[in-house]
């Protein structure tokens, strides 16, 4: 509670800068998302069928930017994941109770002040190791558990620290680092256990990349090297991507050696509905798993807006044998903040 109380020491003093820069009436001053998302997942097994509540969620999504050179992220998720046993109040309070941690998700994702000079972004606060690949690239409240990798499922990326990033004058490549605390740490900065990591994202055209390496510090002095590597090529409404990452998620021992290779085919129209079908083959010493299945994506309202999402998705799981399928809809109220 100390870093947080310090940071918003800092974040606080911030908010009323508007005489000297960027004065214009009517000009942003940022947004606030709230994004409610209710799925229905049956979960299909050779030992029956299991109702579940899918991706169901609720989160805040909170941008500022109170001057022309500073930015301020807020994500906090207030309910996630919900089950529907009776336990399901205690599982939604570990979100509340786990704010001092760092090896476990809380309601605080992302606390970040971003500092912007020409090219230049300087970042403090609490956002994501550099393990992100595509897969990451796509917000939490619009991902599928059933087609996620083990690494996604069972890692806690949200960490303290900072990063800096620089931007080409074509825009067309960022290369950034970070210091972050380590998921194994428990008790952020207390630990003294670190993430250091290393970015390059690039659009060149048709073809993007988001190439990343990561040493997660287990214990004093040994790391765990993770390098994920993502390439995605755009023609048109039609894209196809593969991701690569060399360590699996574990619940209980976070990172064990192994590969997950991702392929994933999207089309999108950019108006009414995004098709997306992946494969993901994860390999590891315990086991072997292939998960396979698609999403369907329909936005209903007029002009291309996609605040509210209705989705549909199947998946098959070889490793758990199970089929997953998952009807739902999201809703996004956006609130944009203007300058008097």
């Amino acid at each position: 509670m100390k870093k947080l109380s310090l940071l918003l020491a800092v974040v606080l003093p911030l908010l009323p800068l508007n005489a000297q820069e960027a004065a214009n009436a009517g000009e942003s001053l940022g947004s606030l998302k709230l994004i409610t998302r209710l799925d229905l997942a049956p979960v299909f097994s050779p030992e029956g069928t299991t109702m579940t509540l899918g991706s169901t969620l609720l989160f805040t999504d909170l941008m500022l930017t109170p001057s022309e050179h500073v930015g301020i992220h807020i994500v906090n998720q207030w309910m996630s994941y919900p089950s529907l046993n009776k336990d399901v109040l205690k599982e939604q309070a570990t979100l509340y109770t786990n704010l001092g941690r760092s090896d476990y998700l809380n309601w605080l994702n992302t606390l970040s002040v971003n500092f912007h000079f020409g090219g230049w972004t300087f970042a403090l606060g609490k956002s994501s190791i550099l393990v992100d690949s595509y897969e990451y690239n796509i917000p939490d409240y619009l991902t599928h558990m059933s087609l996620a990798t083990e690494f996604w499922m069972n890692v806690q990326p949200y960490q303290w620290g900072g990063a800096g990033y620089y931007t080409t004058p074509s825009g067309k490549s960022m290369f950034g680092a970070s210091a972050r605390t380590s998921p194994y740490g428990e008790r952020p900065f207390a630990s003294g256990l670190f993430t250091y990591g290393a970015e390059w994202r690039g659009r060149y055209g048709w073809f993007s990349n988001i190439w990343q390496f990561s040493a997660i510090e287990k214990s004093k002095g040994s790391f765990e090297p993770v390098v994920s590597l993502g390439q995605k090529a755009t023609i048109g409404d039609f894209a196809i991507g593969f991701d690569w990452i060399n360590r699996l998620g574990d619940w209980d021992l976070i990172l064990i050696k192994g590969n997950a290779f991702t392929l994933r085919g999207e089309y999108d129209d950019s108006n009414d509905w995004k098709v997306t079908a992946t494969a993901i083959y994860e390999t590891c010493a315990a086991f072997r798993s292939v998960k396979a299945g698609a999403v369907v994506e329909y936005f209903p309202l007029p002009e291309g807006r996609r605040d509210l999402r209705l989705a549909f998705s199947a998946a098959y799981n070889t490793h758990l044998k199970t089929l997953t399928t998952s009807l739902g809809c999201t809703y996004i109220l956006n609130h944009n903040f203007k300058r008097k």
